[in-house]
C-alpha cells in the first residue's frame, strides 16, 4: 500500500518514512495491548521442565526412526 501511494502521488520515500513508522509503532503497541487484556484471565501454566520437553521430543524421533527401518508390508 505505501508502495502504490508513493508511486502515484509522486512524493518521495523519505517525507513517507516518518509517517510509516509511526503508523506501525501505534498499530503494534495497540496489538499487544489488545492481547495482553485478552489473554489476561488465562493464567500461564507451564507443562513441565525443559527436560521433560527434552525426553518427549527424543523419545518420538527414536520411535519416528524405528519405524523407518522396518520393512515395508507387502500389498
Amino acid at each position: 500500500m505505501a508502495a502504490i501511494t508513493i508511486d502515484a502521488t509522486g512524493v518521495g520515500y523519505l517525507a513517507y518514512l516518518p509517517w510509516l513508522l509511526l503508523c506501525s509503532l501505534l498499530v503494534s503497541i495497540i496489538d499487544v495491548w489488545c492481547r495482553k487484556n485478552y489473554f489476561a484471565d488465562h493464567p500461564y501454566e507451564p507443562a513441565g521442565n525443559g527436560r521433560v520437553v527434552l525426553y518427549t521430543c527424543v523419545s518420538y524421533y527414536l520411535s519416528m526412526e524405528e519405524q523407518l527401518k522396518k520393512p515395508a508390508a507387502a500389498c
